[in-house]
């Protein structure tokens, strides 16, 4: 299911028993929510019945720290529809928008003098471009006519939401995007056909709509997280890779050369290393992706300098012939400590032939080099051989996979400076 801000959001009931509501971008955790709410799946968009008026529809994105849920309506349905919560919405989203600017243009002024020549070339001139945006926008009598609107409604208002159906949710996305009038009414069948009058793929992923979003002020944390995603995005970024309980740090992506190791133990028949149990039935799963296993502490200690990573984990499973994965970029806060901001794993089986990449692997120089050691040794027959290779081309399309998620998600985040919004789950102070 996707988000206005492009993410995958999770199908989840609201109860009082304080059941979670989180969105997730790749696996970007933003806050919880307990609601009086029963859950059906009957409309493209979230419904929120609520005490102070008629039924609101948009997207459901977080609640606030000071107990208010946080919605994303069209600005022309919320007027035509609900007039009066339109009426409000207006009248403070623009003192929401200066007080968010102004906070951006003060924040800027702080780090200029503490950093001073430290920051990249590249990520400096970002930030003095997104300075001179902000005093213009502060210069104006006028601020920007959003397509969308925040709602921020009282928790205890809530009667029940209707969380959108996920595929139906998709298609009103491409509405929103092409900007088409009364798309939060129109049934699926129409909708679906409007969008390929316009020659839409319905089933392709629509366009994040973040840049159609009002800003809003940000907690400290929330701030420090943008500026790491920031630094990740024009610097070399803070990585770790690895196979066991320890990451190791490295200075590019992994390539051939970081896939070789793989190989080498799998060649050697080394790979208990990797895996201590692969005998059938001894295998132990994963851990969960919201608990923190110990490659995650190990890249926690040392990214301590820095204050971010982006740690990538390599798990070979042998007996299922596949490769998981996992993924995480961290910041540190002083008041939080480290937040897991976006996580995400991929698989390949490494049954499935990839000749491209296979040859890619085996025409390296180094790889020849070691393959041709092996077999002269006899300590590698072709067959194994082939195996390894279709290893590591596995470990490497899944790793490409979840790199470029990550770098999507980073690219929401790094447009401007003041949205759209970021909400860390633990964030309680401005």
């Amino acid at each position: 299911m996707r988000s206005l801000l492009g993410h995958c959001l999770p199908r989840s009931a609201f109860s009082r028993a304080g059941t979670t509501f989180a969105q997730v971008s790749g696996r970007l955790l933003l806050a919880s929510v307990s609601l009086v709410a029963s859950l059906c799946q009957a409309a493209g968009t979230d419904v929120v019945w609520h005490d102070n008026g008629p039924p609101l529809r948009g997207q459901v994105f977080a609640r606030n720290q000071d107990g208010q849920l946080l919605m994303a309506v069209r600005r022309e349905w919320l007027a035509d529809h609900v007039p009066d919560v339109a009426a409000q919405t207006t009248a403070e989203e623009a003192d929401l928008c200066r007080q968010a600017w102004q906070q951006v243009k003060t924040r800027l002024t702080e780090a200029a003098a503490q950093d001073a020549g430290q920051q990249d070339d590249n990520l400096q001139a970002f930030l003095d471009r997104e300075g001179n945006r902000i005093d213009q926008l502060l210069s104006q009598e006028e601020i920007p006519a959003f397509q969308f609107t925040w709602v921020h409604l009282p928790v205890t208002s809530v009667r029940r939401v209707e969380a959108a159906e996920p595929e139906w949710r998709q298609l009103v996305q491409w509405g929103w995007s092409e900007d088409l009038p009364n798309i939060e009414t129109l049934s699926r069948q129409r909708l679906h056909a409007v969008l390929e009058e316009k020659q839409i793929d319905p089933a392709a992923n629509p366009p994040a709509l973040s840049d159609r979003l009002p800003p809003l002020p940000q907690t400290a944390v929330e701030w420090q997280i943008r500026l790491a995603l920031l630094q990740d995005a024009f610097d070399s970024g803070v990585r770790f890779q690895g196979t066991g309980p320890l990451m190791l740090r490295t200075t590019q992506t992994l390539d051939i050369s970081s896939v070789l190791p793989l190989m080498l133990q799998l060649l050697s028949g080394e790979v208990d290393k990797l895996l201590p149990s692969r005998h059938a039935g001894d295998q132990q799963p994963a851990a969960p992706m919201n608990e923190s296993p110990s490659w995650v502490e190990s890249a926690r200690k040392q990214a301590n300098p820095e204050g971010r990573f982006l740690a990538t984990h390599l798990n070979l499973d042998l007996d299922r012939a596949r490769v998981v994965v996992q993924s995480r970029f961290e910041v540190h806060h002083t008041e939080t400590g480290w937040e897991t901001i976006w996580q995400d794993q991929s698989e390949a089986s490494a049954a499935q032939a990839r000749p491209d990449l296979e040859q890619q692997i085996a025409a390296d120089p180094r790889v020849q080099q070691v393959l041709q050691g092996m077999t002269l040794l006899g300590l590698a027959d072709q067959a194994a051989l082939n195996r390894a290779l279709r290893f590591g081309a596995a470990t490497m399309e899944a790793h490409e996979a979840v790199e470029r998620r990550f770098a999507t998600f980073r690219s929401r985040f790094t447009q401007y400076l003041d949205r759209p919004p970021l909400t860390s789950r633990r964030a309680t102070k401005p």
